[in-house]
């Protein structure tokens, strides 16, 4: 092979492949910079969403390019199989089905603004944050650390914790032995002082009632509207501060016990 050759069929294709990754890296500064300036309404998470589909079909598309011009720096008609690319078009959609039912899915979750990168959603029995969003697939991660892959066109119901605030609950046993009123009372001053203790709170900590009448106690249902996502640590606060609040109002948290007569 001659100079001349080796340089139109190695050197010119790496040099294409060099390019296509600029013009890439070029037009993803691009946009990185236009959705900052356009996009300033938006929140944060729907904004890396839509960036990171505009950036799949810009690097497919790139892709698809530099090989049709190092095909023809091989001699191959490229023109021509752009033109049977009409006839061979259902056999490729066929071929390809499944990757095109995930890009439809993958345009109308981004359009119905179903979930986005950064939000807290349950898919099936899975429950985690959107870490990755793709023309293809979405990742989602657990807290304990288990990610799921799952193809976006399997993906029929979402629960999105993160589009409006959550709500803390937390029910709280109490004696039978103790006034209702005083309880409520006391109830009611302990939401009052934790409200200050607590972040991410979007309304005070509030006494919705008496929930329930167990067995061995009365129970209240104590509420928080919180941050999207901070229900779970909000939970485990409120009960370490109401225990401790009500240790110091000298009310006891019943519990089950059991009793053996001797003789």
């Amino acid at each position: 092979m001659d100079k001349a050759a080796i340089i139109d069929k190695i050197v010119v294709p790496l040099i294409i492949v060099l390019i296509g990754i600029i013009v890439y890296l070029i037009i993803k500064s691009i946009l990185n910079k236009a959705f900052r300036i356009r996009a300033k309404k938006l929140k944060d998470n729907k904004y890396n969403t839509i960036e990171s589909l505009i950036k799949g079909i810009i690097k497919y598309f790139i892709m698809l390019v530099c090989a049709l011009m190092i095909l023809e720096k091989y001699g191959i008609d490229t023109k021509s199989i752009i033109t049977s690319l009409g006839i061979v078009g259902a056999a490729v959609a066929l071929a390809m089905q499944d990757f095109l039912k995930d890009f439809v899915a993958g345009i109308t979750i981004v359009i119905e603004n179903q979930f986005a990168i950064g939000d807290i959603v349950k898919i099936g029995d899975f429950m985690g944050t959107v870490t990755t969003f793709t023309l293809k697939t979405t990742r989602i991660k657990a807290w304990t650390g288990e990610e799921k892959i799952i193809n976006n066109h399997l993906i029929s119901e979402v629960i999105n914790y993160t589009h409006n605030n959550s709500i803390a609950i937390v029910d709280v046993g109490l004696p039978y032995e103790e006034d209702v009123e005083k309880l409520e009372k006391v109830l009611n001053k302990i939401c009052i002082k934790i409200s200050k203790q607590i972040p991410n709170l979007k309304k005070d900590v509030a006494l919705l009632g008496l929930e329930n009448l167990d067995s061995s106690a009365m129970v209240y249902r104590i509420i928080a509207e919180v941050k999207s996502g901070e229900q779970f640590n909000t939970q485990r606060q409120l009960r370490k501060l109401i225990k401790q609040e009500l240790d110091k109002e000298g009310i006891s948290i019943p519990y089950s016990q059991l009793v053996i007569h001797n003789g």
